[in-house]
């Protein structure tokens, strides 16, 4: 296996992105030993760790992913850079890469690696699958209100955030997030308390397919405070559902 990559890398590296990958990713590590080196799949039934099933991420994503990581870490962002190197340390390392603290049941897990983890346990997800979620989480940050203007407008002429999108909302509350808030609350922490925080938008239950069941992008989300403690356990179509039904109660009620 280790000659086959090898050999595959020096290959690969002959083209200056994946050069230029490759020092962005040494220059920004999240993780220990971190490299675009993946699984192809979760194998649950058979060797996971196999020659056939291992492979290297040159693709899109993954380049978008780290290019955005290494430009918000840049002095270019002025002095909104402390805030993204908190953002990614204390936010986006823990609730992308790293499993919850999980001591009952079969799988049990203590903020290992989501990919060394075992893949029946419904907190494992591919390595390509955390890159994605953490370009989703910080494409989310780049559209709360108030971001910086300056700091748009460079990511936009480089391709690395899309134009014209509305700013981002709390799934729940549909309330919009506040850059100012959140860049306030990271630099001046309250232990215990947090306007912002990372959620599954349905709850990890089960190993499936479905992308918005699992720790994937389609089922992650910055979410606000109330909308976590109205959320609580909940799906997100049970929480829109069950306010749905409280707010025509409200209508019904005539109570203001």
């Amino acid at each position: 296996m280790c000659e086959l990559l090898a050999t595959q890398a020096a290959k690969a590296i002959q083209d200056k992105a994946v050069r230029d990958l490759l020092a962005a990713f040494a220059g920004t590590n999240l993780v220990p030993y971190e490299l675009p080196l993946d699984y192809k799949e979760r194998v649950i039934d058979g060797p996971l760790h196999a020659a056939t099933n291992v492979h290297w991420l040159w693709g899109a994503l993954v380049h978008k992913t780290i290019i955005l990581r290494a430009y918000l870490l840049s002095s270019a962002t002025g002095t909104h850079r402390t805030t993204f190197d908190i953002a990614y340390k204390n936010k986006i390392e823990v609730k992308t890469y790293l499993t919850d603290r999980v001591q009952t049941g079969d799988h049990k897990t203590n903020r290992e690696k989501r990919w060394e983890t075992h893949p029946a346990s419904v907190h494992y997800a591919l390595r390509a699958q955390c890159l994605e979620i953490e370009h989703e989480l910080m494409h989310q940050v780049c559209r709360f209100e108030g971001f910086p203007p300056e700091i748009r407008k460079q990511l936009e002429d480089k391709n690395l955030l899309d134009k014209n999108q509305d700013h981002f909302r709390c799934p729940i509350t549909l309330d919009k997030l506040s850059f100012k808030q959140f860049e306030q609350e990271l630099q001046n922490p309250v232990a215990g308390r947090s306007s912002f925080q990372v959620g599954h938008l349905n709850p990890l239950k089960a190993v499936n397919n479905d992308p918005k069941s699992g720790h994937t992008a389609a089922n992650i989300s910055w979410v606000s405070a109330n909308g976590n403690r109205i959320q609580g356990s909940l799906s997100l179509a049970e929480t829109r559902a069950m306010i749905r039904h409280i707010a025509s109660n409200y209508e019904a009620f005539k109570i203001a």
